[in-house]
């Protein structure tokens, strides 16, 4: 199981803007007391979906549809060429 220390900030009970740093979550135009650091973990029942590079987590969001949207040339070719895969996720905050 992958786990990851990212940031993000709760919005309309979803996390959202989840980055490695807190200036990437606030150029997002979060508030910086709204910053939380977050756990994100893979899990196959996750409601949310990344990226997976190695062992490293990137591109995290609320939607399969949202994380399509970063392969131009689609998620499928990008896991035929072995470049990565998508996981689903999960998300808690860490206080």
């Amino acid at each position: 199981m992958i786990t990851k220390e990212m940031y993000g900030a709760l919005e309309d009970k979803k996390w959202s803007c989840i980055y490695d740093d807190k200036r990437s979550v606030a150029m997002c135009g979060i508030k910086q007391f709204d910053i939380v650091k977050l756990q994100v973990t893979e899990d196959e029942n996750g409601e949310y979906w990344g990226w997976l590079e190695g062992n490293e987590i990137s591109m995290v969001w609320s939607s399969f549809t949202a994380l399509k949207m970063c392969f131009a040339y689609g998620i499928e070719v990008e896991e035929k060429k072995g470049r990565g895969r998508r996981i689903r996720l999960k998300i808690k905050q860490i206080t």
